[in-house]
């Protein structure tokens, strides 16, 4: 991955030389009015819950009963089920613009190593492959499933 130039925090550090990223973020939490709430469920996009149906694993906010359900029906092995199920476009989360790209696959790779450790701690017996790609419909995204 190619270094990500932050031009937003360089600008702000350049006017306030003696800070640091916490004090950025503490800054933007102020200016911008961030509810604390925010700060605690953007947490669970790198550790989130997970719920167990048939032998399979999924992101607790990704579970949805009807489209698991239409899953199991269509015959699709376990394993796409939980990489569908499992999916988080990432990209989604900045402009469309191609200028966060750097950002978006950083995200992707950040989001890959705490859930791979959060799988690891919670679910010792299971081997499970994570994925972090591109897709020119959507973007950069992150995805799991069993082997």
């Amino acid at each position: 991955m190619s270094k990500i130039i932050f031009n937003d925090f360089i600008n702000w550090t350049n006017t306030n030389n003696e800070f640091t990223y916490i004090n950025y973020i503490n800054t933007h939490i102020d200016q911008n009015k961030i509810h604390p709430d925010f700060l605690v469920i953007f947490c669970k996009l790198f550790f989130p819950e997970f719920v167990l149906k048939n032998g399979m694993v999924f992101i607790k906010e990704n579970f949805r009963e009807n489209l698991f359900n239409q899953l199991v029906t269509d015959h699709n092995p376990n394993d796409k089920i939980e990489y569908w199920m499992n999916l988080i476009r990432v990209s989604s989360f900045f402009p469309d613009d191609c200028s966060y790209d750097k950002h978006a696959e950083f995200l992707c790779e950040t989001i890959n190593n705490s859930i791979s450790k959060k799988l690891e701690i919670e679910f010792k017996n299971n081997i499970f492959k994570l994925i972090t790609g591109y897709d020119d419909d959507d973007g950069y995204f992150f995805t799991f499933h069993q082997e």
